[in-house]
């Protein structure tokens, strides 16, 4: 470490001694604010300034932007990332705190309180009080240690960096994603109203036609095709919602229920 280095960590030693007025407030101090690198919500800058991830009920129908607001505040894995920001940045600080001296003291303060009672004699009767008090105080500071502290201050800053990278690239994953599945969910909506109208229309000309059969204005082919035609739209009815339950159980993952009150919001997709 250089001298110059040396004597800037001894001033910012001194100035925090200075400082410490009760052990309540000390702890309260970020002496080397390393926690500003950390944001104040797992969204991190992706959200508007002032959003404190506060939501209420979710919106119907749920619009893309919401989508994604919800998912980068309650995804676990932003969150995990997030907490490892935390993490580093109080390593970072630990690391930096490694530079000041360390302070032992203690107060002692020794009470002794006698007294002889001559019974018959108070002349020879006598009293004693004192209080000693003791203090001490000791102080060690390492000012040279090879480049320890200086490596394991440089190797604080690294991880606190890639904490801060990691943190920034799982937003854009999980942004990403959410987009991807909101508009898949908006796509999937869309085909299973059509397979519920087909099917229904399909109903409706099996009905039509079993009718004529029965009348015996029409062969019994066209109820056969009519109910294979009926059987088609519901087996795809049916292959649609299962795929719909597929994708709800997928977004789990993501903090919310993303296909809950779509609608027609899509205009983004």
């Amino acid at each position: 470490m250089s001298v110059e280095g040396a004597w800037g960590w001894r001033g910012a030693a001194l100035a925090l001694l200075l400082g410490l007025n009760t052990p309540a407030q000390a702890t309260d101090w970020d002496v080397f604010q390393t926690q500003r690198q950390v944001s104040a919500t797992p969204s991190g800058a992706m959200l508007p300034d002032g959003s404190q991830c506060a939501f209420g009920g979710v919106g119907e129908p749920l619009s893309l932007l919401e989508a994604v607001e919800r998912a980068l505040c309650s995804n676990t894995q932003t969150r995990q990332a997030w907490v490892r920001i935390k993490v580093q940045a109080a390593g970072l600080g630990i690391a930096k705190a490694a530079y000041l001296p360390t302070i032992n003291g203690s107060l002692q303060e020794v009470h002794d309180e006698s007294a002889t009672d001559v019974s018959g004699h108070p002349e020879l009767s006598a009293s004693y009080r004192s209080n000693v008090p003791t203090t001490s105080a000791s102080m060690s500071w390492v000012l040279f240690d090879f480049g320890g502290r200086d490596a394991g201050l440089r190797n604080a800053t690294e991880l606190l960096a890639a904490a801060l990278a990691d943190h920034d690239a799982t937003l854009q994953a999980v942004f990403a994603t959410v987009a991807k599945d909101y508009c898949t969910a908006q796509a999937a909506q869309g085909v299973m109203e059509a397979s519920v109208e087909i099917e229904h229309g399909a109903k409706e000309s099996f009905e039509a036609a079993s009718a004529r059969v029965n009348r015996g204005v029409a062969p019994i082919s066209d109820a056969l095709q009519a109910q294979t035609a009926l059987a088609q739209a519901t087996f795809n009815r049916a292959r649609e919602g299962a795929r719909r339950l597929a994708g709800g159980a997928r977004r789990v993952g993501l903090g919310h229920e993303l296909a809950a009150g779509c609608g027609a919001a899509a205009a983004g997709c």
